[in-house]
């Protein structure tokens, strides 16, 4: 079975500005699993971070693609004014949403440090399925707190969107009350891969979320550093 897992590896270097609480370490890795039920999106907006240009052919993940970008994070004082330096790896999982890939999409979601679920806004089926993926990696990691970004991909099709604010509003609720453990930290975003719209705010929003928590938990912190190795973090041990 894990000789059909395909694994695509890019990698890509970048700054950006944080204003952050000061850090512990200079060196930082973030496992993200990106989540949701086929034709969504994920590989789309996967790629359309990375600086790829959206493809209009749909070729279906087979187990993994993996993506990974550096971040040189400039950490701001309260003037604005670069205090530290600090470096931060995403490490991005694209996992095939396909039924039947579930035992090999496990093997990826251990040691998820952040969460993304995306749902096509045009299926109300895919959104209705995001409780089973949620399901998946909290089963999969269930001490672990990890923010969690709930994503509606493919806005660019407005006449066609059928699911509502209020709908996501409801759904955060019912996850806050259902996991406390990372109730205080979802959030939610429209994206559309097509056209790049909130592509990058998305990121942004995994990179403070991300560096929220390890600012606020020391044990977390020290966990996000031990992922660190320089190495892929499949799961397989």
């Amino acid at each position: 079975m894990l000789s059909q897992i395909l694994i695509t590896i890019e990698s890509v270097n970048t700054r950006m500005g944080i204003e952050e609480p000061d850090l512990y370490s200079q060196t930082f890795y973030a496992k993200t699993v990106l989540l949701g039920e086929s034709s969504v999106g994920k590989t789309s907006i996967r790629r359309s971070y990375m600086g790829y240009s959206f493809s209009t052919s749909h070729q279906m993940t087979l187990g993994a693609d993996f993506s990974e970008k550096s971040l040189e994070l400039n950490i701001l004082d309260d003037k604005g004014e670069v205090k530290r330096q600090a470096h931060l790896t995403l490490q991005i999982w694209d996992l095939a949403g396909q039924q039947g890939f579930e035992s090999i999409r496990k093997r990826f979601m251990h040691g998820a440090t952040i969460i993304i679920i995306v749902y096509d806004r045009t299926s109300k089926n895919t959104f209705d399925s995001m409780n089973e993926w949620l399901d998946e990696v909290i089963t999969t990691n269930p001490d672990q707190e990890m923010p969690l970004l709930i994503v509606g991909n493919k806005s660019d099709l407005k006449k066609n969107i059928v699911v509502s604010d209020q709908d996501v509003e409801n759904y955060i609720k019912e996850v806050k009350i259902k996991y406390p453990k990372i109730s205080k930290h979802v959030y939610a975003i429209t994206t559309s891969a097509l056209s790049g719209e909130n592509i990058n705010l998305l990121f942004e929003k995994v990179t403070t979320s991300f560096l929220d928590l390890i600012t606020e938990d020391d044990d977390w912190l020290n966990s996000a550093i031990i992922h660190g190795s320089g190495t892929f973090n499949s799961g397989e041990s």
